[in-house]
């Protein structure tokens, strides 16, 4: 989304090459977990589908998204804790988030406080039977901590990024960027 802003002057069209190589690229420099994986080819599936001039698919992007994934590495299905965590994170908010969103109405929309708030719960909700079967544990007070910590992630990840990079040209600037 921000390369797309940056490259406002071009058509839609020559936006998506660059866009697909930096969602590629940035999967490859954050070390390709499976959630990362399947958040970059949602990603892709996304920017194409509005490249076509189509509607999303939420549930076929999540499906497609899958199944690539198991036609790749099939033994994740069953072995991999973060690929499962990470599609019924997904499902979740794609799911159970507007419906949890149309019941919160007594919480303020300011700063996307709700939306936070529902995305969140709904997520912690879906994932829980599996972490308790695959961790034998469950945390308290991370439905807590999660909603804290969400509004500082988006804003987290891009000066982590900025700050990684621009430490290449001048590592000192490269430092307090990532201080920030």
């Amino acid at each position: 989304a921000i390369l797309g802003s940056f490259l406002f002057w071009l058509p839609l069209k020559w936006r998506l090459p660059p866009q697909i190589t930096v969602i590629i690229l940035f999967t490859l420099f954050v070390g390709a977990s499976a959630s990362v994986v399947r958040a970059a080819i949602m990603g892709i599936f996304g920017l194409v589908a509005l490249q076509c001039g189509r509607m999303a698919h939420t549930r076929l992007a999540i499906l497609w998204t899958a199944l690539l994934m198991t036609v790749w590495e099939p033994e994740q299905l069953w072995w991999d804790a973060g690929f499962q965590l990470s599609f019924a994170a997904i499902i979740g908010v794609t799911e159970l988030a507007p419906w949890l969103k149309e019941r919160t109405s007594w919480i303020p929309e300011a700063l996307g406080l709700r939306d936070s708030i529902a995305t969140t719960i709904s997520a912690q909700l879906t994932t829980f039977p599996l972490s308790a079967m695959v961790f034998h544990q469950v945390s308290l007070i991370a439905p807590l901590s999660n909603l804290l910590a969400a509004p500082a992630v988006p804003i987290t990840m891009l000066l982590g990024f900025l700050g990684t990079m621009l430490s290449v040209a001048h590592f000192p600037s490269g430092q307090i960027v990532a201080f920030i």
